[in-house]
């Protein structure tokens, strides 16, 4: 049983924009949603500071609320799901490329988490990693911020788990925390319909996805073949070195998805 006294795992996974779940995770969340595991999205913002598709899907003013619908589309492609928003707006993307974290008010961030937390009471959370995967300012917020937030909860803690942790062989390194070594690498190959169906959710960031596949390819790749059929999870609370013997891992391991 969790620590709730249910039968199945609740679990909260915090990200930042609209499609990080899916992009980071889906197959994870897919397998774990499967095993029964309940859970629930919270993203910091509505994804503002997007794309708007190309050729656009709608106007930079409708862009959180089409964006906000496409994770909802997202959550229920991936298994299904509760979903909830922080009050955060996501920046515009800055002159070169330059990207921004959501707010400069980490305090207050860190105090909604904890209370969210204690609140929901999950049994594991799962959140962006140490170098927030590529290196994006509010992927790393999220990660700081849940740490910190994990120092203010009285008492006994849910399990902490990051994705995009680094193994020999990933085969996106730019996208993977370096310095978070995998402790599950998993076969996402059984769900992969699943991420699949919930990345063509996410309309507004299609060419997004495929820009940088298809310059390294030199032609225009499909969606399909910008997906890879592994991902991969670092566990921060409580620290480990050996095997892992917790009810996230063994959920996962009973899928049969385990490497």
């Amino acid at each position: 049983t969790c620590r709730c006294g249910c039968k199945n795992m609740n679990l909260l996974v915090f990200f930042a924009h609209p499609d990080d779940e899916t992009m980071l995770a889906g197959g994870t969340l897919a397998l774990l949603r499967a095993q029964g595991a309940g859970i629930h999205y919270l993203c910091a913002t509505r994804g503002e500071g997007g794309e708007t598709g190309t050729p656009p899907l709608c106007s930079r003013a409708e862009l959180g609320k089409v964006r906000s619908q496409e994770l909802a589309c997202a959550v229920e492609a991936l298994g299904g799901g509760t979903l909830d928003f922080l009050p955060y707006a996501d920046p515009l993307v800055g002159e070169g490329n330059t990207l921004y974290a959501f707010t400069d008010k980490e305090d207050e961030l860190v105090n909604r988490l904890a209370e969210w937390i204690i609140t929901e009471k999950p049994d594991a959370v799962l959140t962006h990693g140490s170098s927030g995967e590529y290196g994006h300012p509010a992927h790393v917020l999220c990660h700081t911020a849940m740490l910190a937030a994990f120092e203010k909860l009285p008492g006994e803690k849910p399990l902490l788990y990051t994705f995009q942790a680094a193994f020999d062989g990933h085969p996106k390194p730019r996208s993977m925390n370096k310095n978070d070594d995998a402790h599950l690498v998993l076969d996402i190959s059984r769900v992969m319909y699943k991420k699949l169906a919930a990345t063509l959710c996410h309309r507004t960031q299609h060419a997004l996805f495929v820009r940088r596949p298809s310059l390294a390819a030199g032609r225009l790749v499909t969606l399909e073949e910008t997906m890879i059929g592994v991902e991969s999870l670092h566990r921060v609370y409580p620290p480990t070195e050996g095997n892992l013997t917790d009810q996230l891992a063994d959920l996962l391991r009973a899928s049969g998805a385990v490497l």
